[in-house]
Parts: C-alpha cells; sequence; structure tokens
C-alpha cells in the first residue's frame, strides 16, 4: 500500500510527478513577496517565510506540491484556486487571513504569519486542555465555521491540527485561528465554476480520527455543516480528554465513525465533567446528522450555557503563555514538527 499513518492522516507516498518539483530559493520573489527562508514541508507542499516588497509586512508562503492524490494536476490546480477563493471571501477574525495568491511559477499562496501552536501541539505538550480553555476556543472556532457555513463552504478537515491557538493578536492571548481550507467544498454560485465537485465517491480526503460518519464512507456529496460539527466534537473530544474519541488502525477508526458509539468524555476522563458538555460533545457526535446540532451558532449558545468553575480569561491566557516564547510557524510547520520545536527557552 502505497500510504503512510501520520497522526491517522492516509497520505500517498508514491514519487511527485516529473518536474514538480521545486528550485524555489531564498530571494525568489513570488508576486508582491520575496521569500526568505523555509519554514517546513507540508502535506500538500513547502512553506517559506516572506515579506512584503513594499510594506515589509511577513507572511507565510505556500508552495503547492501536485501528488495525483486529487487527480489530474489541472483538478488540483483549480482545487487550490477554489482554496484562495474561499479564504478570500472570509473576513471573520478567527479564520486564516489570505493576503494574495499566483500561479507563477508555481502555485502558492499567501497568508498571514502567526505566532503560536496548533492544538495538537498543544496537548501533545501540555497535556489536555483545562475546560474554561477548551470552551473559549471552541466558541473562537465556531465563529470561523458560521460564517464559512453561512456562505456555504464547508471545511471538512476540522481536527486540533487546523485550529491554531495565537499567543497574541491586537493585545489579545490566546486567539483561535482556523486553517487549511484546502479541502474546502464551495457551491457552484460561489465560484462561478462548471464543476460542482472536485472529489469523486470513493476517495476518503480527511482524518480518519476526526472523521464524519459521512466522511468515512466516502461520500462527499453528503458532507455539509453538520459534519463539520462532527468533527469539531472529535476535537473538543481530544482537547478535553487528551485522546481521539476513536483508536486503531485508521481503517478501523473509520469503521468505528460509521457504527460504533464513543464513550461519553466523562467516561474517557474517568471524573465528571458538566452535564451540558457531555450532552453537547455526544450530540455532534450522533451518526444521523438531524441528531447534531442544527448550526454552529447553536453550538455557541450551548457552550456558552456551560457552568464554568474555574474561568479562562485574559490574566489566566497571558500567564499560560508567559514564559513561552513561540517563534512565528506556518500551519504546516506547527503540524509537521515536532511540536515542542516552537518552544523556546
Amino acid at each position: 500500500m502505497l500510504e503512510k499513518r501520520v497522526r491517522g492522516q492516509i497520505k500517498p507516498t508514491s514519487p511527485r510527478p516529473e518536474g514538480s518539483s521545486s528550485r524555489i530559493e531564498a530571494g525568489t520573489k513570488l508576486g508582491s513577496y520575496t521569500l526568505l527562508g523555509q519554514l517546513g514541508l507540508g502535506a500538500m507542499g513547502e512553506v517559506w517565510r516572506a515579506t512584503h516588497d513594499l510594506l515589509g509586512r511577513e507572511a507565510a508562503v505556500k508552495l503547492v506540491r501536485f501528488n495525483g492524490a486529487g487527480g489530474s494536476e489541472g483538478a488540483e490546480v483549480e482545487r487550490f484556486q477554489r482554496e484562495a477563493q474561499a479564504l478570500a471571501s472570509l473576513r471573520s477574525p478567527h479564520t486564516l487571513r489570505l493576503y494574495e495568491y499566483g500561479i507563477s511559477p508555481k502555485f502558492y499562496l499567501v497568508t498571514e504569519l502567526l505566532k503560536g501552536l496548533d492544538l495538537e501541539s498543544i496537548v501533545e505538550s501540555f497535556g489536555p486542555l483545562p475546560l474554561a480553555r477548551c470552551i473559549r476556543l471552541m466558541r473562537h472556532a465556531c465563529l470561523s465555521l458560521a460564517e464559512a457555513h453561512a456562505a456555504g463552504f464547508f471545511h471538512r478537515d476540522v481536527k486540533p491540527g487546523n485550529l491554531f491557538c495565537c499567543r497574541r493578536i491586537g493585545g489579545e492571548h490566546d486567539v483561535l485561528k482556523v486553517l487549511d481550507f484546502g479541502l474546502v467544498n464551495a457551491p457552484l454560485a460561489a465560484i462561478g465554476d462548471g464543476e460542482s465537485h472536485l472529489t469523486s465517491p470513493g476517495v476518503f480526503l480527511g482524518t480518519p480520527q476526526t472523521s464524519s460518519p459521512e466522511a468515512a464512507k466516502c461520500r462527499p456529496d453528503e458532507i455539509d455543516a453538520q459534519s463539520d460539527l462532527y468533527s469539531l466534537g472529535c476535537t473538543i473530544y481530544y482537547l478535553v480528554t487528551g485522546g481521539d474519541v476513536f483508536r486503531g488502525p485508521p481503517l478501523r477508526v473509520l469503521m468505528d465513525h460509521i457504527s460504533k458509539d464513543p464513550d461519553p468524555p466523562s467516561k474517557r476522563l474517568g471524573r465528571q465533567l458538566p452535564p451540558e458538555f457531555d450532552a453537547l460533545i455526544m450530540s455532534c457526535l450522533s451518526k444521523t446528522k438531524a441528531d447534531r446540532p442544527a448550526d454552529a451558532d447553536e453550538v455557541i449558545r450551548r457552550l456558552d450555557e456551560i457552568p464554568i468553575e474555574d474561568p479562562w480569561g485574559p490574566d489566566e491566557a497571558q500567564r499560560w503563555w508567559s514564559g513561552r516564547g513561540v517563534r512565528p510557524r506556518s500551519p504546516e510547520q506547527a503540524r509537521d514538527a515536532d511540536p515542542t520545536s516552537a518552544l523556546t527557552p
């Protein structure tokens, strides 16, 4: 089998097509940006730190690697164009900002450069999140998803590694950004495209640990906002318990999402959490979409109703980040590098 497991994600390991490798070097200019140095390699390409030639603003530049996982090279280019169009249309402060994109000499996306850690790295390095912090950050995620869903965009790969906790933005600590709309499914009317889908039945795209049952069945036409909310439930489960809803080989995990009922977070932890929290997570994890929350706004409302004994506010957030000097990181670097490599003494 030409696949490997990276926290359960199935990635092709076949060689790159002829001529697809990049010879980009520091000093190369892409649009209005000059590349400064490589930050890392991601699942879909390499990422560089760059600076705007006139504004001096630093950014992250993702150079696309065509690996054949999404069909022809032309289809993959189109898929990344959809990502750019989706990102450009979203205005939530909790969605990664897109500055620019182009296709010369390689297809590239220019986004804001974040300082912080993705939530998978935080849990792996420091353990599960306090309930109050988890609720705060998931509220941010829901604000991003609510805007995207209202516009007809579905993320399709909500997971801890795609939720980035920024150390400080605009004077506020612990600001969450939703990353990687690269698996987004944009509506026909939103992009003026002649094809309604770029994925096909029988092709799994996503991450097994946070896959909705309909995604696990490889039915892309059934994926919608409730699918993202299922994945969000899996993500919240991981953040609070420190473990995935289902564990095991990727194919076994996908089958469990389809047919197995999970334990409530309280049972997994061995201690009681607020019943409202358990109820919310279990409703997100329902096998039947109609039994999940109607939308991200409902999740926000139910998060706000959960009683919290130990709050997580600005003071707690600032204390947590104090002494954790975090270097600027790209989304791909945060996911693929050792999670402790972003922390300076």
